[in-house]
């Protein structure tokens, strides 16, 4: 029994190390899934270890995250580019959330036709 819950725990802080950041993307309300108003007529795009997605309306974040209190989380590796061009009225707000402590690194807005880029 010890050697099962040690290693459960061993895969938990490995699962901690391989993921350390969180991305929190906002599109004038908490709600996730009005995230995608922001990209009505433009993209979102992600760049991990060399992969590019591209998402918008028709390829929704929620493709790659999951429902946040404040709109969509997106977990990072170290390494990572975002790109973002707000074609909503909203607000458009991305924050890099450090996993290990919760604290916000990064924290960048758009208005309309304005574009986020993070590379980090």
């Amino acid at each position: 029994m010890l050697k099962s819950v040690l290693l459960s725990l061993s895969l938990i802080a490995t699962t901690a190390q391989a993921i350390p950041y969180t991305a929190l993307i906002n599109c004038g309300e908490s709600n996730p899934y009005f995230v995608d108003r922001c990209f009505s007529e433009s993209d979102f795009v992600l760049e991990v270890e060399g992969r590019r997605e591209i998402y918008n309306v028709e390829n929704s974040l929620l493709k790659t995250g999951y429902p946040h209190d404040t709109g969509i989380a997106i977990e990072l590796p170290e390494h990572f580019s975002i790109t973002a061009t707000n074609t909503n009225n909203q607000h458009l707000t991305i924050e890099i959330i450090r996993n290990d402590d919760n604290s916000v690194i990064i924290r960048k807005e758009a208005v309309r036709s304005k574009i986020i880029k993070i590379n980090h």
